[in-house]
């Protein structure tokens, strides 16, 4: 009986020098104990570009109307929450249920599918994102929750740094393209100083920091000082 070993689903993380290749190679670990035939992560954007056994076309498809293949699934969210992160829909379902969701018609019909497990990765009350497994021939039960349940936690974990890398690469290239003086802005911004004290710092203008500032937050593409802070800082 194989049993992966956590600490082998943090070394891929580390070793990987992509969200891409993390992904692939968490997916193949992961199955050689659990099996199943399509998987893919999803998350706020959409699935994720590693989507082994399911097709590409369908894929696509999907991608800009994800929401809207969400709809009829927030009980099942809630109920997978109080089973440790881990839904299995065939569970919670009746066939008739299933058949008739968004997702099905989307997803598992196009594939032959008949039973699919969704594990959530949160930080707080915020779902980060979730890991989706499926299968053409037989269904989930209580053995692929049990052995997929001691991961969660190594998979939030390794969800936050990738999260934390990407959000420090994109300020690394955003700042790049901002003048000196902005960047002096940046570093005081960092630091928690107002408009006004980064004024008085580099003897110039409330209104020309203000102005300064809104040029940073469109580099980094963010809407307030609370949004900059957050990419700046990688929170």
């Amino acid at each position: 009986m194989v049993v992966i070993d956590a600490a082998a689903l943090s070394e891929i993380a580390v070793a990987s020098r992509s969200r891409t290749e993390y992904e692939r190679e968490c997916l193949a670990l992961i199955g050689t104990d659990v099996g199943f035939d399509v998987a893919m992560f999803s998350r706020s954007n959409g699935p994720s570009a590693v989507h082994p056994g399911l097709e590409r076309e369908v894929i696509d498809e999907c991608r800009p109307r994800w929401e809207m293949l969400r709809v009829g699934m927030g009980d099942f969210w809630r109920d997978a929450d109080m089973r440790g992160g881990i839904g299995i829909d065939t569970e919670f379902f009746s066939w008739r249920q299933l058949t008739r969701l968004p997702y099905y018609d989307a997803v598992m019909r196009r594939h032959g599918g008949t039973s699919t497990l969704m594990m959530t990765m949160r930080s707080g009350d915020r779902t980060i994102a979730s890991m989706v497994l499926g299968r053409v021939d037989g269904r989930f039960g209580d053995r692929d929750r049990r052995r997929l349940r001691h991961l969660r936690a190594t998979l939030t974990v390794c969800e936050l740094a990738f999260h934390a890398r990407s959000l420090d690469e994109r300020s690394t290239a955003s700042l790049e393209r901002l003048t000196p003086r902005e960047r002096e802005v940046v570093d005081y911004l960092r630091l928690g100083y107002t408009n006004a004290q980064i004024a008085c710092a580099l003897g110039t203008a409330p209104r020309t920091i203000r102005n300064q500032l809104s040029r940073v937050y469109a580099e980094l593409g963010v809407g307030s000082r609370t949004e900059a802070l957050a990419v700046l800082l990688g929170h």
